[in-house]
């Protein structure tokens, strides 16, 4: 697969609320941090897995792509996520892709 499709793969998983297909496209040692603050929201499968568990609970969850860069082995999505808050959340999500896992995501919310 390449960078991209893995990319596209998590992010169908996710709008679906499927979280083992969805955790299946992350690495087991994965790392979700948010820009400009030092510790990881997430570093590992297992909390990626209960962090996510909680998030498909909403079924109004949902996020679509307004952009995307590829750059080598990154992804780089303008994301508008809908069910987060009662506004329309954007995110970009920086994704380290590597044998066909997603490594990190580095997160800027506005």
């Amino acid at each position: 697969m390449t960078q991209a499709e893995v990319v596209s793969r998590q992010l169908e998983l996710y709008n679906a609320h499927d979280l083992e297909g969805f955790c299946s496209c992350y690495s087991d040692t994965v790392e979700l941090r948010n820009m400009d603050e030092a510790r990881a929201t997430v570093s590992s499968k297992d909390e990626l897995r209960e962090t996510y568990g909680k998030k498909f609970s909403n079924p109004a969850l949902k996020a679509t792509i307004a952009n995307r860069i590829i750059k080598g082995n990154y992804v780089i999505d303008h994301e508008k996520v809908e069910g987060v808050g009662d506004r329309l959340l954007e995110v970009v999500a920086i994704y380290k892709v590597e044998d066909d896992l997603i490594q990190s995501v580095l997160f800027i919310r506005d």
